[in-house]
């Protein structure tokens, strides 16, 4: 039986989740739910589920990933989903950064949220293709940035304090 915690702070779509996963899915028992970032990791500490299947905007705009971030390295073993409405890269890589197994959009079926539970709970991560092409993309360019940053250094090294001082002033608008 897997322990699920759902965290999101619109109650009609914990009881929806609630509901439709217990439905589809006599392995997964919902053990809580926690309207708010705060309320998910209290209620983490005091139950320990098994997965976390956390909104990202509640109080804050990205207090379920403070809280999954916080749950991740209290209890690594506990696995935590994200649940969004937004599609976000920023909110995507940021959730993955701090521990997210899986990045599932609201929108998703209730069976496609089961099996993304199950595939975290068997430690078989699955990106969808769109997660995937986003954090190649964002690799690429973290590659790119590496790439100019190493290029500028090159310059700097070779350039005395004077000719520094000159670039900056350049920079700064100065002729």
């Amino acid at each position: 039986m897997i322990r699920l915690l759902i965290a999101d702070d619109m109650e009609d779509i914990r009881s929806y989740l609630s509901e439709e996963i217990a439905a589809c899915a006599r392995h997964i028992a919902v053990v809580s739910q926690a309207a708010s970032g705060s309320e998910a990791v209290a209620l983490t500490r005091a139950l320990r589920p098994d997965v976390v299947l956390m909104d990202v905007q509640m109080e804050t705009m990205t207090a379920g990933i403070d809280a999954m971030e916080i749950i991740h390295r209290e209890y690594p073993q506990i696995k935590c989903v994200t649940l969004s409405i937004h599609q976000n890269d920023e909110y995507m890589l940021r959730a993955y950064l701090v521990g997210a197994c899986a990045y599932i959009v609201k929108t998703s079926t209730p069976e496609e949220i089961v099996r993304s539970i199950d595939h975290v709970m068997k430690n078989t991560l699955q990106l969808q293709p769109e997660v995937a092409a986003k954090i190649i993309q964002e690799y690429q360019r973290m590659k790119q940035d590496e790439s100019i940053i190493k290029d500028i250094l090159r310059v700097v090294m070779k350039i005395s304090a004077s000719e520094y001082e000159i670039l900056r002033l350049v920079y700064d608008g100065y002729t």
